[in-house]
């Protein structure tokens, strides 16, 4: 034979032995159809096979062991569920035959998955992972970024207080000092200065207090106030920053906002309707980080310069005698009429009448009240907020819309610092002239104000001197006096039950500070 003779009979034979095996199969029953199942098992069932052509394929499992819906198993789809044994070369041979493309993309996309959920898993491992936490209370998003310390992954069960430890900063950090009007913020925002420039001289002309209120700030030569943000809703600075501009970015401490938030009269000479002063949670959080540009202390209608809640994550909750506080708001009522009496207008006239008719003593001030609980259109007994168990406190609680608005206030205020999860520190205005100087240890506590060492203190302990942390200098306070004799005891006891009516429970059990004073 010659060369092409032989390479003929080569191919005969060829197809004669493939003929052939196809026959013996057939003969045997054995379907033309074979599902993919485990190389193991599929070489174990066709051993005694080994001309047929064999389906590469390794041994699957689970992609992602966290995924519960992978199961150990492969499940193709019925479109790759089978595959027809045709009489053509082996899949020994390098090109992939056209009817088992699918298996090979197939497979080609589960190593892709694979390969990306490990690389991903490395990532939260080794990484710093990022969590978005979302607020169903504030309706808005806080970014928290946690350190992962372990290979362990850590979880989106992260409560808000670990992750809140390590916030990210931005800019300046507010922290709210919370005060119903009249409730003795201005003595807090000095003492709080005072305490941080003791302990950090060096931040000697640092501005660290703020406020909502215009008239409360210090203006340049336009009359323009200094904004803590580059925002037009910013609070302003009590004083001039030393900065030359007018913002202090990255503020090395918190900035005590003073804050009245909503819920009251726009002056205590005034009576105003229950549309003005009733409010709802939502209404009440957006009103505390409300600006005024106006030239009153409180918010009027027209105000709604809204900054964002974004960098607040502390608060002082400042707390009055709730009978001294109401009559401060008498006095302040006075105030005002005098001051008006002062400017010698129209009106000077009616407030010199009204300053006669209301002495400032305890009989002036139950004309005052009595004044307010006979207007009925002040009054919210008229409205649908009344309830029956209020209602049996309306002719036995002197200014009862005054304490309405109280209680109201602390209520709300509560449920701010817990919805927005607020580091608090609770402050009792009488502990100034009591204990002052373990206010300000808890609030060295909240703000994390340690006191550096440095060489100035080494040398005074040295010489038997006085440290900054053993040599105060704080701010006097005139302890005011208090008001519980401009109530009778029936009126005391049933003011103490409306408080108790409808004070929170953590409000009710702070106020439980002044029950027991006054027993």
């Amino acid at each position: 034979f010659n060369k092409n003779n032989t390479t003929t009979t080569r191919n005969h034979n060829r197809k004669l032995q493939h003929s052939a095996h196809t026959k013996a199969h057939n003969n045997k029953k054995y379907p033309h159809t074979y599902t993919i199942m485990s190389r193991s098992s599929y070489q174990q069932q066709s051993s005694s096979y080994q001309n047929i052509p064999t389906i590469h394929n390794n041994h699957y499992h689970d992609i992602d062991d966290d995924d519960d819906s992978v199961k150990n198993e492969f499940n193709p789809s019925p479109a790759f569920e089978s595959f027809q044994i045709e009489e053509q070369e082996p899949l020994s041979s390098p090109f992939i035959r056209e009817n088992q493309q699918p298996l090979y993309i197939c497979l080609i996309f589960i190593l892709f998955i694979f390969l990306q959920g490990f690389l991903a898993e490395e990532n939260e491992t080794e990484g710093d992972t990022l969590f978005v936490i979302h607020n169903e209370h504030e309706n808005a998003t806080t970014q928290f970024v946690t350190t992962a310390t372990s290979t362990t992954t850590t979880t989106a069960t992260t409560t808000m207080e670990e992750s809140k430890a390590q916030v990210e900063h931005k800019g300046n950090q507010l922290s709210y000092l919370f005060s119903h009007p009249n409730s003795g913020a201005t003595y807090t925002t000095k003492l709080y200065s005072s305490v941080y420039h003791h302990m950090f001289p060096k931040e000697e002309e640092t501005v660290v207090i703020a406020s909502n209120y215009a008239s409360s700030c210090a203006k340049n030569n336009h009359g323009e106030v200094y904004p803590v943000f580059d925002d037009e809703n910013s609070p302003c600075y009590l004083n001039q920053p030393s900065s030359s501009s007018t913002t202090n970015i990255n503020h090395p401490t918190y900035i005590l906002t003073i804050t009245h938030c909503g819920g009251h009269c726009t002056t205590a000479s005034t009576n105003c309707p229950p549309q003005d002063y009733i409010e709802t949670y939502a209404s009440f959080e957006q009103a505390c980080r409300t600006t005024s540009s106006t030239s009153t202390a409180f918010l009027q209608h027209r105000d709604n310069g809204v900054y964002s809640h974004e960098n607040i994550t502390k608060a002082i909750h400042l707390y009055r005698n709730p009978f001294d506080n109401v009559v401060s708001r008498f006095h302040a009522a006075r105030y005002e009429h005098e001051r008006q009496v002062s400017l010698r207008d129209n009106a000077s006239k009616t407030s010199k009448q009204w300053l006669k008719s209301h002495p400032n003593n305890k009989l002036g001030f139950q004309q005052w009240c009595m004044d307010h609980d006979e207007d009925d259109d002040s009054s919210f007994t008229t409205t649908k907020y009344m309830t029956q168990e209020i209602s049996t406190f309306v002719n036995k609680v002197p200014c009862l819309d005054d304490f309405y608005r109280y209680i109201q206030f602390h209520n709300l205020a509560s449920q701010v610092i817990t919805y927005q999860n607020l580091d608090v520190q609770v402050v009792h205005y009488e502990e100034y002239g009591t204990n002052v100087m373990d206010v300000v240890q808890r609030l060295r506590t909240l703000y994390d104000w340690m006191i550096p060492p440095e060489e100035e203190d080494a040398k005074k302990k040295k010489k038997g001197k006085k440290t900054r942390e053993e040599d105060w200098s704080l701010p006097e306070f005139l302890y005011g006096k208090t008001y519980s004799d401009y109530y009778t005891t029936e009126q005391t006891d049933a003011i103490w039950d409306l408080l108790r009516v409808m004070a929170h429970p953590r409000v009710w059990k702070t106020l439980e500070f002044y029950d027991s004073l006054q027993k």
